[in-house]
């Protein structure tokens, strides 16, 4: 396809069969694309060049003009648009504050079990005291308050473990 020494209805129609995008354009916009296009050809720009920079262009101006459309749109038609109906919409949580207690109180008890563990886990007098003083960081009464009828059994393996850790300081 070569675009010099047609006429603009020419350099139209053989854009039209390169761009799907370029024959969604208007009549006004297709003939200022088609200009652009003889304009660029006219410097000696490669076809491919040409021809890539108005399947861009073609592209741009139908995605603005849905953009600028969505935009017009009146506010009771988009909404009507918009809203799902009732058997599609996502139910709200009912209590986000008691969901983000219940994490709280997993991660607590989770992690203070793991500390646990590896407190147990150390052997030598250089890693029992330092799992002794991470366990004497832990805020009992925190966990008291929080973890409720699980905290006991948790507070009472975490003295433990302290009063077994005596000889260590």
């Amino acid at each position: 396809m070569d675009l010099h020494g047609k006429t603009q209805e020419e350099v139209i129609a053989a854009l039209s069969r390169q761009s799907i995008a370029f024959r969604c354009l208007s009549a006004r916009d297709q003939s200022q694309v088609a200009a652009m296009a003889i304009t660029m050809a006219a410097r000696g720009l490669p076809l491919e060049f040409v021809l890539s920079s108005v399947r861009a262009t073609a592209r741009l101006m139908v995605e603005a003009e849905a953009e600028q459309s969505d935009r017009q749109r009146p506010l009771p038609e988009f909404v009507r648009v918009s809203v799902l109906p009732p058997s599609e919409r996502v139910s709200p949580r009912t209590q986000p504050r008691r969901e983000a207690k219940a994490m709280e109180r997993d991660w607590l008890l989770r992690n203070t079990r793991q500390i646990l563990r590896e407190a147990r886990a150390a052997k030598q007098p250089h890693e029992r005291k330092k799992m002794r003083r991470r366990l004497m960081a832990i805020d009992q009464a925190h966990i008291r308050r929080v973890l409720g009828q699980d905290a006991q059994q948790l507070c009472s393996e975490i003295n433990e473990y302290l009063r077994g850790c005596s000889d260590l300081r």
